[in-house]
């Protein structure tokens, strides 16, 4: 069964994606991605004020898992009332991982441009300001200035095809 975004979480969360539109959502998508709202919006300002935050509620559909072509990565953004999430979906095969957008040596997002957080190689995601390669399926870090560490991980599920918050 295929399970839907429950009122307290369609209420409260917008997703924001480029390959999420707002008509996914019973409120509309904010973000600065521009998904959305017109550019210069005053909701979309607000949200660069919201503080973010290192977790998120279950149960929210962030789209298909064909959204997400194998070998590469996607960047979410959930934006609640009072917060916001950033965080990033790889997939490999029919396997999909999550991990919030925040490198454990320096604190900053891993991408500096939308969507890139895999590496030349494809075999690694790579933080893009200072090098460090992480594994996608475990989020330890092989290389660079945080070997040893691990990216905090986004726990994800799928269901019917679909990419949910778990």
């Amino acid at each position: 069964m295929r399970m839907g975004a429950s009122p307290l979480v369609s209420a409260n969360v917008a997703v924001a994606s480029r390959w999420l539109t707002s008509h996914d959502r019973t409120r509309p998508v904010s973000s600065s991605l521009g998904v959305g709202r017109p550019s210069g919006s005053k909701h979309v300002n607000r949200m660069k004020d919201l503080p973010r935050t290192l977790t998120t509620p279950s149960g929210v559909d962030l789209g298909p898992v064909t959204s997400v072509a194998d070998g590469a990565s996607r960047s979410i953004v959930l934006v609640t009332r009072s917060s916001r999430f950033h965080g990033f979906v790889v997939r490999r095969g029919n396997a999909l991982y999550g991990y919030v957008d925040r490198c454990p040596h320096a604190g900053l997002p891993l991408a500096q441009a939308l969507d890139q957080f895999i590496a030349a190689d494809g075999r690694h995601i790579q933080c893009s300001w200072h090098g460090a390669l992480f594994e996608p399926d475990t989020g330890l870090c092989v290389g660079g200035p945080c070997v040893g560490a691990h990216l905090q991980p986004w726990p994800l599920k799928t269901i019917d095809g679909h990419i949910f918050t778990a």
